[in-house]
């Protein structure tokens, strides 16, 4: 379930959000780190995270940011161009 597991990296970052059954509201806030956010085997929330981190103090680690091979196999390079880095744990 892609919203659950976005909703639960974003608390992960501390960011307040709630589910609903089609989406979810999500309250806002500074994203907090150093976090850990796991990408649940899809490569889309792997990047979203990856994205997020760049933005968070302290910065995410992602489990499973291997994953961004499927749809995106230079992302890590892309990222660290822009400055920001995927740390893999």
């Amino acid at each position: 379930d892609r919203i659950a597991r976005t909703a639960v990296g974003l608390r992960a970052l501390g960011i307040a959000v709630e589910e609903q059954p089609d989406g979810m509201v999500i309250q806002g806030g500074q994203p907090h780190g150093p976090a850990t956010v796991d990408g649940a085997g899809d490569h889309r929330l792997v990047m979203a995270f990856a994205v997020a981190g760049a933005a968070t103090p302290g910065g995410v680690v992602l489990d499973g940011a291997d994953e961004v091979a499927t749809s995106y196999p230079a992302f890590p390079d892309t990222l660290a161009a822009l400055g920001a880095g995927v740390e893999r744990p």
